[in-house]
């Protein structure tokens, strides 16, 4: 029976194919007429056409329309249903929120409908929850929490996207050119990610692409899509939407990163409309020819050809005579001087000609003046806006060390000259501030080589000290001033020298506050230094008094701020983190209970900037604070609660890691990650899961750890990470294992405190705890 009716969609679905090339007002009428076509296929068709066909899929956003004879319950999981906004051919999507009221979330719930059940549907369901699972892009919409109802119906939870679709925000809204080519480049990069992950979507179509605030793009509806199982090819069963299908889906069923080629393609000619430039037109051509030969191989060659377009280089898909090169090279030259986005081929030129001028330089000093200038001038380049573009990338902890030493060694030269001007040596000082954070430092992408960051971290402050005796300005102040508040964190939080962290905070607090014309990056670094003072402060010295008037202070300083300066990215984070710090003074005054709203609104504020920059710096802090609240959920004995916060940041930073292995501090904090999901698993007697995280957690946790230099002194770092596995073990009734990391655990702490200081927090909430459990052990 099921087989049937699978027949008499697929005959429809091809029907309506054919019509939709037909005026909207004879479609139904080339339906009744097809002699070919079966009855029930021809009232299954016209079905479709009435109702609009969009493919079927289901909605996580606002977009799809709703009847009357959809259920409506009341509760799904743990979230209440409050009302019904969307359905397609497999089930219905409700808008939702946490039944609790410890912190709020309004998400999009996918759930079959019953009437509707069969073991393939179910399986089908089953497979797009898996598929999202292992996705994680900033333009697919994120799978939150997933399950099954107390009758056994299979559904997911996913983030709740209040957008229009594709068609309808092109309809209303009429954006300009750039913008539609804007929103074309993000759909493209989420499909190049899925099929990175060996995932084909098959149903490129406007239903399916949601246009959130700010004109971000989010990519729905999987259902159709399955992992390639199958070099280049895999095979399903019927569904596609008509008028966006490739002639080889519609033919076979069978679907390859090429179908998804042909519906990008399709998408960017509806987006670009009539009357765009011919060689967009050309791309788009390109991209959805019915030859699946003639198309381009890969999305990111369809990416790359919308570049050339943008950076007025020569289209592939254009017919490339003289006059079209021509054209092309007099539009580079003419719109030279205004580049701003910087590609790895741009990266590795300027390396070429930086080096090559340097030794010019050399062999004849007596002509060099010109030749120096260029150099300095490709250096900085490199040293600044290379180097921040390169930073802004997840997966270049490598290419920016690169790019910072090759740099270097020519800023430094300038700087050792005893007629190195005032541009030059600010220029090495902020050089050697990115050397240090590309080499070694706590929080952002790095080798994680902790002695070399803090030693070139101190070159930095000398050189800009000894600038700023000279030049006593407000752009010296704010160089030397940042240096000082990497100090203060690195030398807290690699547990170097507390005295010496709060020193360096409080003189860059000092320097920021002299500055005569405050800027949202001055708030920026203001909020920073006061969290970094709050940290050591309070974890580290003892003083939560002053640790708590230095957060406060920060806080009131950027609410205080003019409104466009709060507004500035950098202001946001800095607020946030100051949040999340906040609420872990609320831990030690008033208990765990306390600090669940402030971590969620931290949270909350943290998860929309990372959404809106996906700046790795953003994604870091809204981990860390996820990981916080849900170590204080667990704690409590919350566990379901605290896995949904930790499940999407593990994806997350699992993904990130993948991409970036030899980031240091990636490795750190997919093993803090890790343990906590093993502490959650645990709790909810989930023990293999358990503990296979806690073991993928003391992996990453060794293999971030150093051997010399600052991390000879035993590892507070690994200490911490084997108090918080022992904690999995012991939840997960692995008794014997959790002692043995005790043991191992308050072994580093007392060695540690042996020479140096320990941590007013470490002691409190992790050595007393463990010693009196320790009492339990055998």
């Amino acid at each position: 029976m099921e087989r049937k009716h699978a027949e008499i969609e697929r005959e429809a679905l091809a029907a309506v194919e054919d019509a939709l090339e037909h005026p909207s007002d004879a479609r139904s009428s080339f339906v009744l007429k097809h002699e070919k076509l079966s009855d029930p296929a021809k009232a299954r068709a016209i079905a479709l056409l009435d109702a609009g066909m969009s493919g079927g899929g289901l909605m996580t956003g606002g977009a799809s329309a709703c009847d009357d004879e959809d259920e409506y319950p009341d509760r799904i999981g743990g979230y209440r249903v409050l009302r019904l906004i969307g359905r397609g051919g497999m089930g219905n999507v409700y808008l939702a929120e946490r039944a609790t009221d410890d912190f709020d979330l309004v998400v999009a719930i996918k759930l079959i409908k019953r009437r509707l059940i069969t073991k393939d549907l179910i399986e089908r369901f089953r497979r797009e929850r898996q598929i999202l699972a292992d996705l994680n892009h900033p333009n697919i919409a994120r799978l939150f929490d997933g399950g099954e109802t107390e009758d056994g119906v299979p559904y997911f939870v996913m983030e709740y996207i209040d957008g229009p679709p594709l068609d309808r925000w092109l309809k209303h809204v009429n954006p300009p050119l750039e913008n539609r080519i804007a929103i074309f480049e993000q759909i493209c990069n989420a499909v190049e990610t899925a099929h990175q992950r060996l995932v084909v979507h098959r149903d490129l179509t406007p239903p399916n692409i949601l246009v959130a605030d700010a004109d971000t793009v989010k990519l729905i509806d999987f259902g159709i899509a399955r992992p390639n199982d199958r070099p280049e090819t895999l095979s399903t069963g019927s569904a596609w939407t008509p008028g966006f299908a490739p002639p080889e889906q519609k033919d076979s069923g069978e679907a390859t990163t090429l179908s998804d080629v042909y519906g990008l393609g399709k998408l960017l000619g509806l987006l670009i409309g009539g009357g765009a430039p011919a060689e967009l037109t050309a791309i788009a051509s390109k991209a959805a020819s019915q030859d699946v030969e003639n198309r381009y191989p890969s999305v990111s060659a369809l990416y790359e050809d919308i570049q050339n377009y943008r950076g007025f280089k020569p289209v592939t898909a254009m017919r490339a005579g003289p006059t079209y090169l021509f054209k092309k090279f007099a539009q580079r030259q003419r719109l030279a001087a205004a580049a701003g986005t910087i590609v790895a081929a741009a990266i590795l030129m300027t390396l070429i000609i930086v080096t090559q001028a340097y030794r010019e330089t050399e062999r004849a000093r007596a002509e060099a003046e010109a030749s120096l200038a260029d150099t300095r001038a490709l250096a900085g380049t490199m040293m600044f806006d290379v180097f921040d573009e390169v930073s802004n990338r997840p997966g270049n902890s490598r290419a920016r060390l690169m790019l910072a030493q090759n740099a270097q060694s020519h800023l430094e030269a300038l700087a050792a000259d005893p007629d190195a001007s005032y541009e030059s040596r600010l220029a090495a000082g902020r050089g050697f501030f990115r050397l240090a954070a590309a080499t070694g430092t706590v929080g952002t992408g790095n080798l994680g080589e902790m002695t070399e960051g803090l030693a070139l971290y101190e070159r930095s402050a000398d050189i800009l000290e000894k600038l700023y005796a000279e030049y006593p300005n407000d752009e010296v102040r704010l160089a030397l001033a940042r240096t000082h508040v990497s100090l203060t964190r690195d030398k807290s939080l690699a547990y170097v020298n507390f005295e010496q962290s709060r020193e360096h905070g409080e003189y860059a607090r000092d320097l920021l506050l002299r500055i005569e014309n405050p800027s949202p990056a001055v708030i920026a670094e203001l909020g920073m230094v006061s969290r970094e003072l709050g940290g050591v402060l309070g974890c580290c010295l003892g003083k939560l008094k002053e640790g708590h008037e230095a957060i406060e202070e920060g806080l009131l300083l950027i609410k205080s701020a003019p409104s466009e300066y709060r507004e500035d990215p950098a202001v946001r984070r800095a607020f946030n983190d100051l949040l999340n710090l906040r609420a872990g003074y609320q831990i030690v005054f008033d208990g765990d209970g306390a600090s669940i709203e402030l971590f969620s609104q931290a949270l909350r504020n943290q998860r929309q900037l990372a959404n809106e920059t996906n700046l790795p710096a953003d994604h870091r802090l809204e981990a860390t604070i996820a990981t916080n609240l849900a170590r204080t959920l667990l704690r409590m004995g919350r566990p379901t609660e605290a896995d949904q916060v930790i499940a999407p940041i593990y994806l997350e930073a699992l993904s990130a890691y993948r991409t970036d292995p030899a980031d240091n501090d990636l490795q750190r904090r997919l093993a803090v990650i890790s343990i906590a999901r093993a502490y959650a698993a645990a709790q909810k007697s989930q023990r293999n899961q358990a503990e296979d995280y806690v073991e993928e957690g003391l992996r990453l946790a060794r293999s971030s750890e150093k051997p010399s230099g600052a991390q000879a002194k035993p590892s507070l770092n690994f200490a911490h990470r084997l108090q918080e596995a022992s904690e999995a073990y012991w939840a997960n009734n692995q008794i014997g294992k959790s002692c043995e990391l005790m043991r191992q655990s308050t072994a580093l702490y007392r060695q540690y405190a042996e020479q140096y200081q320990l941590p007013f927090t470490s002691l409190r909430y992790r050595v007393k705890p463990m010693e009196e459990k320790m009492k339990n052990c055998s």
